[in-house]
């Protein structure tokens, strides 16, 4: 089982249930100290699989407010850095540490192809096929509940 974070073409990451919850807690530390980042923040630990369940964590950028949306992408690209610097440091068995972060770079290498234009087909490394938009509104950026 997996979770997901899908983006805005429709190509998503895809980690299982501890991989994913991983990114996303990395994601939501790196959100700025104001009260968006803090609401987004307190939304994705909600996301996690281990709140949701197995296999239902997930974040669909395009169901994010635009303000969220780019507070997300710039996080990731914080939370990178972070990690990196960090290291394996607290993890229950840290030979796991290289190939999750080598995963969590896939994450930042789509959000590149995406910048450059490319067709979702260009880098989809975790999808045989791009997630269909659901329409829906999702997290704390809406203003609406």
């Amino acid at each position: 089982m997996a979770g997901f974070i899908v983006l805005e073409d429709g190509r998503a990451y895809a980690a299982n249930n501890w991989s994913y919850d991983a990114v996303i807690e990395r994601i939501a530390r790196a959100l700025p100290e104001t009260g968006a980042g803090r609401a987004l923040s307190d939304w994705l630990m909600d996301q996690r699989s281990v709140v949701q369940g197995a296999g239902l964590g997930s974040v669909d950028l395009r169901e994010l407010a635009p303000g969220d949306q780019r507070l997300f992408v710039e996080a990731v690209e914080k939370a990178i850095i972070t990690t990196e610097e960090e290291g394996p440091e607290g993890w229950c068995d840290p030979a796991f540490y290289p190939g999750w972060l080598e995963s969590f770079h896939d994450l930042l290498r789509m959000i590149a192809s995406i910048r450059r234009g490319e067709p979702p087909t260009a880098f989809n490394p975790h999808m045989k096929d791009v997630i269909p938009p659901s329409g829906e509104r999702a997290g704390p950026g809406w203003g609406d509940g």
